[in-house]
């Protein structure tokens, strides 16, 4: 969820709400942070075209949260 938080800060909402579906799917992530997860994906996604929202939730159902990580430390790396 902190991930998602600085992704959203910086500005990449897209990323963060996919990153925060994957948590909220996984059930190996504690109510805690699951319920935190909602409740931050719900703000961002209100703040989203409703098309984009249901592209993001048709995209982000294909990936699992360890690609999700992948993919952001790829990312880190190739901004550094």
């Amino acid at each position: 969820v902190g991930e998602a938080e600085i992704q959203a800060w910086e500005g990449a909402i897209e990323s963060a709400v996919e990153i925060l579906m994957a948590v909220s799917q996984n059930p190996s992530i504690s109510l805690a942070t699951k319920t935190r997860a909602e409740q931050l994906r719900s703000d961002l996604m209100s703040r989203m075209p409703t098309q984009r929202v249901k592209t993001i939730k048709a995209k982000s159902d294909h990936k699992s949260i360890e690609v999700m990580v992948e993919d952001i430390l790829t990312a880190a790396k190739a901004s550094s």
